[in-house]
């Protein structure tokens, strides 16, 4: 059923939604005889994700307003990998942190969630000079 499940919600995002790579930095350890972090390493999570209504009850919670915040659903190409709180990802030509993940994860395998992001920071239509980062060059940056 789940992987059914998976099929049916990637053929309905994929109608309405686009394509979105969202990724996580991971700072190295700490060196303290040099104070520094050692190299980054960033965790990628492809998929679809589209703009639905959120749940003011979940926007509260958080103490953030839902007209700051768009929630937007999103299916991973690889049932099981979610991003998680503090990831980047560009929508609708703005780049967005994930503030929040509710996983739907019917027989213990997550097949989609809702993610709350905040931001809003840069407008990628505005001409900004932004350097990719590893990975999809149009959906990732710095």
């Amino acid at each position: 059923m789940s992987t059914s499940l998976h099929s049916r919600m990637v053929s309905l995002v994929s109608r309405k939604g686009t394509r979105v790579t969202v990724a996580r930095e991971a700072t190295g350890a700490y060196d303290p005889a040099t104070d520094t972090f050692e190299d980054s390493t960033f965790r990628y999570v492809t998929g679809l994700a589209m703009r639905i209504d959120g749940d003011p009850t979940r926007y509260e919670t958080l103490g953030i307003k839902q007209t700051d915040a768009p929630t937007l659903v999103f299916v991973p190409d690889a049932a099981g990998t979610m991003p998680t709180p503090g990831s980047t990802l560009a929508f609708a030509s703005v780049v967005y942190t994930v503030r929040d993940v509710d996983v739907i994860a019917p027989q213990g395998i997550a097949l989609f969630a809702r993610l709350i992001v905040v931001g809003g920071g840069t407008d990628l239509t505005a001409g900004a000079d932004l350097t990719p980062v590893y990975g999809d060059a149009t959906m990732v940056y710095e």
